[in-house]
C-alpha cells in the first residue's frame, strides 16, 4: 500500500499549505517534460505524486485515508455506499469476503468495509451468515473479526 505522506515527503501532521507546497515542488521536479531522468520513471513518479495530492488535498478523502489507510469512492459516513444486492459486483464482493475469512486472520471489519465500498452493517450481516455457514470458530469483538 502506498504511503501518500511519504510520497510527498511530509509528516502526517502536515498542514494543507505544507502538503500543497510539497506537491508543487515535487510536481515541478518530476514533471515528464522537465525531469532530468528516464521519461517512464518520471511519469510514474509524477502519477504517484498527483495521486497522493488528490487524496491529501481533499479533506474528506484525507480523513478516510488517515482513518482506514485507503480511500474508496463510496463512504459510509453518511454519504454513499453499496449493498450486496446487485449482480456480478455483489457476487465478487461476497467472494472477496469468503477469501478473507478463509485466510483465518484477524481483521478490522470497518476498514474492510471501506476497502469494499460497502456499509459496515451490510458487511457485518454477510460476515455473520458466512461464519455460520462455514462453521468457523470466529468471534466479532467491537470492530474486529477474531479467529480462535
Amino acid at each position: 500500500m502506498t504511503d501518500y505522506y511519504n510520497v510527498l515527503g511530509v509528516a502526517r501532521s502536515a498542514s494543507a499549505s505544507q502538503i500543497k507546497k510539497a506537491y508543487r515542488s515535487l510536481a515541478k521536479q518530476y514533471h515528464p517534460d522537465q525531469a532530468k531522468m528516464d521519461l517512464k520513471e518520471a511519469e510514474e513518479k509524477f502519477k504517484k505524486i498527483n495521486e497522493a495530492y488528490s487524496i491529501l488535498s481533499d479533506p474528506r478523502k484525507k480523513q478516510q485515508y488517515d482513518r482506514f489507510g485507503t480511500v474508496s469512492d463510496h463512504s459510509f459516513g453518511g454519504m454513499q455506499y453499496t449493498t450486496f444486492n446487485g449482480g456480478s459486483n455483489g457476487v465478487s464482493k461476497r467472494k472477496t469476503i469468503e477469501q478473507r475469512l478463509s485466510k483465518k486472520q484477524n481483521f478490522d471489519y470497518l476498514q474492510f468495509a471501506a476497502e469494499l465500498g460497502v456499509h459496515p452493517s451490510n458487511l457485518l450481516k454477510i460476515l455473520t451468515k458466512l461464519i455460520e455457514r462455514l462453521s468457523l470458530n470466529v468471534q466479532i469483538i467491537e470492530t474486529t473479526v477474531r479467529f480462535k
